[in-house]
């Protein structure tokens, strides 16, 4: 049984939501009392964000290959783009913590958190208002195709079955570039955060005035 494209993208990223605000509702709460509760719950909680992510992104690949060749890469750059936005949520929120140590780790939590419930919030207006636009609706239609360059389309109704696709043969064609978004995950993966965690300050302040940036 096939599942429908645009609720499975809808689900997985409404899961990814949900739970992303209630991790931002667990920061402000002391859970000194119940640390090993709290570790399992976060572990599910981790777990459960993990399974939607790879849902929601293998579907959105599959999407984006409905579309013209440079809609695909637009995805690919949008992930390393999403990368440095949540460097730049992580200074904001490092900036706006305050002063004192032990309430800056919460508020910067919390505003990171934030900034990500937002965003994620604006992804998914943006990709329901997507999916009503006429461009989405014909690339995405079984009943049409597209010809010649972009712009250029005709819609054509199919009829029968539809021919059977060698997925080997697939594989040998976009090879080179399968092998390029593998090696830069390879990349990522081996960075991130493995060796971006232990990057530490030059400038840490004085003992009486320590630098905001220099806190652990």
């Amino acid at each position: 049984m096939r599942i429908n494209q645009q609720l499975k993208l809808v689900v997985a990223l409404s899961i990814v939501i949900v739970f992303f605000i209630f991790t931002t509702i667990l920061v402000p709460i002391n859970s000194d009392s119940w640390q090993y509760s709290f570790f399992a719950l976060t572990m599910v909680v981790v777990v459960t964000l993990n399974v939607g992510a790879a849902v929601f992104q293998g579907g959105l690949f599959g999407l984006s290959a409905q579309f013209p060749s440079k809609y695909l890469s637009a995805v690919l750059s949008g992930q390393a783009l999403g990368a440095v936005f949540a460097c730049l949520c992580r200074i904001v929120s490092i900036a706006v913590a305050g002063e004192d140590a032990v309430a800056a780790a919460v508020n910067s939590a919390l505003v990171y958190f934030t900034l990500a419930d937002i965003t994620l919030l604006i992804s998914m207006v943006a990709f329901l208002w997507m999916t009503k636009t006429a461009f989405y609706q014909f690339y995405t239609s079984s009943h049409g195709t597209s010809s010649g360059k972009e712009g250029a389309t005709i819609t054509t109704a199919l009829s029968g079955k539809k021919p059977s696709i060698n997925v080997w043969k697939v594989f040998l064609k976009i090879k080179w570039y399968a092998l390029s978004v593998c090696l830069v995950f390879v990349v990522t993966l081996a960075m991130f955060p493995a060796i971006t965690a232990k990057i530490r300050p030059m400038y840490t302040g004085t003992k009486e005035h320590p630098s905001i940036w220099a806190r652990e």
